[in-house]
């Protein structure tokens, strides 16, 4: 195929990194203009500082997927794949944090002890990645293990 045509051809088409792409830079620019006006909106507290974190993190994940997929080479992603995980991470602490928080605002030591166990779980994540550069998966498999230490141990205080 000539050159020409084969330039044609790339810019007209629409593959998967294009999409990819698009996808998540609108996703970045969605949440930050949504944290924007969710500041601008709402008076301080520990309820808006939580959900905030979220909107932080959901764009701080679509930014860091935008830039793997616009400057890593897949069979090489190195560096750029490390920075998409982080953004993972980072939406799955987020998550994990307000789901926490929301579901035990009225009980502040089982809030406590819930954020505890999800930073340490998300500490796991984030050593794993410094260490291997892989998904962040594994270490969220501590998390299960965990809940069920903290119910029995709030089991056995009850009782007594």
């Amino acid at each position: 195929m000539y050159p020409r045509v084969q330039f044609v051809a790339s810019n007209t088409g629409c593959p998967t990194e294009t999409i990819n792409i698009w996808s998540h830079l609108l996703g970045t620019i969605w949440f930050c203009f949504s944290t924007t006006i969710f500041i601008s909106n709402r008076p301080p507290s520990l309820r808006n500082t939580i959900i905030l974190l979220c909107l932080m993190a959901s764009a701080l994940c679509f930014w860091c997927s935008t830039m793997y997929h616009m400057f890593a080479s897949h069979p090489q992603a190195g560096v750029w794949q490390y920075f998409d995980h982080i953004g993972i991470v980072a939406i799955i602490w987020s998550s994990a944090v307000s789901f926490v928080f929301f579901s035990f605002e009225d009980q502040e030591e089982l809030w406590k002890v819930y954020l505890l166990l999800t930073n340490l779980a998300t500490l796991l994540c984030l050593i794993r990645l410094s260490w291997i550069q892989a998904l962040p998966g594994a270490a969220t498999s501590v998390v299960p293990l965990l809940n069920i230490a903290v119910l029995t141990k709030i089991y056995w205080v009850l009782r007594c």
